[in-house]
C-alpha cells in the first residue's frame, strides 16, 4: 500500500545489522563497518567525497526507509538509493536528490539571501540541524539488496562521514494521531553561580523531544503493530519517527532517529477504540 505523505510514521527495526555492507568506490580512513555500530559519532570515514555503499540483506525483508545518519555531508551533497529483489531487479530507484532539504520559509530570509527561493541551508546554517539524509520509498518493498550513491564533491573536510545506517519497515496508523502532539528541546547543560554571581556553563548537546497520541487504533492494530513494536524497541533500541513524510521546511525539525522515553501502555478507554501515546527522544 503506498504511503500517506501527511500522516505520522515510525520505522522499525532498523535492519542495518542483518546485512554486510561493501563499497567498490572508497577507500577508508576508517571502516564500513561503523555504519552498522549504534553509537553515532562512532562514525565511519572515506577518503575522498564520492561513495557508493551496497547493503545486502541476509534474506529478503520489508524496506520502506533507508537512513544515513551523523554525517558531514555538505549542503551541495547529493544522494541515490536503489532497491532491489531476491532476483537482483530494480524495485524503485529514488533518482539523484539532495541530501538537505529546503530547511527555511521564505519569510525567514531577506530578499538578498541566495537561498530566499529555495530554502536551502548554507554551509553556516548546518550546525543548526541534525545530520540525517532520510529517504522513503513509495511503498514497503520486499528487498534483498539496497544500493547507496553519494556525491559530495564540496565538502569542506575532503572526506565523508557516516555514523550510522538505518533500514527499516514502515508503519502508518491507519487514522492519524490526533491533535495534541508535543515537541521540545531538552537541554541538560548545567549552570554553576559563584559567589560574585558569574554564571559558568557546562554545556551539552541539545536534543528533540516529542510526545504524541494514537486515539484510534482498532483492536487488531494496536496489538498486531504496535504492542509489538513496544516489544521490539523497549526503551533502548531504534525508531525512525516522522511526523509527516511530505517534504518542507518543517520535514527536517520534526523527523528524527529516536528511543522511547519510557514504555507507555496500550490502553482500552471505551468499545470503540484502543489507544496508545508515544514519548520519543532523539539519539545524538
Amino acid at each position: 500500500m503506498p504511503f500517506e505523505q501527511n500522516k505520522v510514521t515510525l520505522c522499525w527495526p532498523n535492519l542495518a545489522d542483518k546485512c554486510v555492507l561493501t563499497s567498490s568506490s572508497a577507500n577508508f580512513a576508517r571502516p564500513l563497518n561503523r555504519l552498522q555500530k549504534r553509537v553515532l559519532k562512532d562514525r565511519a570515514i572515506t577518503t575522498d567525497t564520492t561513495l557508493s555503499i551496497t547493503a545486502a540483506l541476509d534474506k529478503s525483508r520489508p524496506v520502506g526507509c533507508v537512513g544515513l545518519f551523523s554525517h558531514n555531508l555538505s549542503a551541495d551533497a547529493r544522494w541515490r538509493v536503489c532497491v532491489f529483489d531476491a532476483a537482483d531487479a530494480l524495485l524503485e530507484d529514488s533518482g539523484w536528490q539532495d541530501v538537505w532539504p529546503s530547511v527555511f520559509q521564505s519569510y525567514e530570509l531577506a530578499w538578498e539571501d541566495d537561498n530566499f527561493w529555495l530554502g536551502k541551508p548554507d554551509e553556516e546554517d548546518l550546525a543548526r540541524f541534525t545530520t540525517q539524509a532520510i529517504w522513503f520509498a513509495d511503498k514497503a518493498w520486499q528487498v534483498k539488496k539496497v544500493v547507496i550513491d553519494i556525491q559530495d564533491d564540496t565538502n569542506p573536510a575532503g572526506s565523508l562521514h557516516f555514523g550510522r545506517l538505518f533500514l527499516s519497515d514502515v508503519y502508518q496508523p491507519a487514522v492519524n494521531m490526533s491533535y495534541g502532539v508535543r515537541w521540545t528541546v531538552r537541554d541538560e547543560s548545567e549552570i554553576d553561580q559563584a559567589l560574585d554571581k558569574t554564571k559558568y556553563f557546562a554545556l551539552a548537546p541539545r536534543l528533540r523531544a516529542c510526545s504524541f497520541a494514537l486515539d484510534w487504533l482498532s483492536e487488531d492494530e494496536a496489538f498486531s503493530r504496535l504492542f509489538r513494536m513496544r516489544r521490539d524497541i523497549g526503551i533502548t533500541e531504534e525508531v525512525l519517527f516522522a511526523q509527516e513524510l511530505a517534504l518542507n521546511a518543517r520535514w527536517m525539525q520534526r523527523t528524527m532517529l529516536a528511543t522511547a522515553a519510557q514504555a507507555d501502555p496500550i490502553a482500552h478507554p471505551d468499545a470503540a477504540r484502543h489507544t496508545h501515546a508515544l514519548s520519543l527522544e532523539e539519539i545524538l
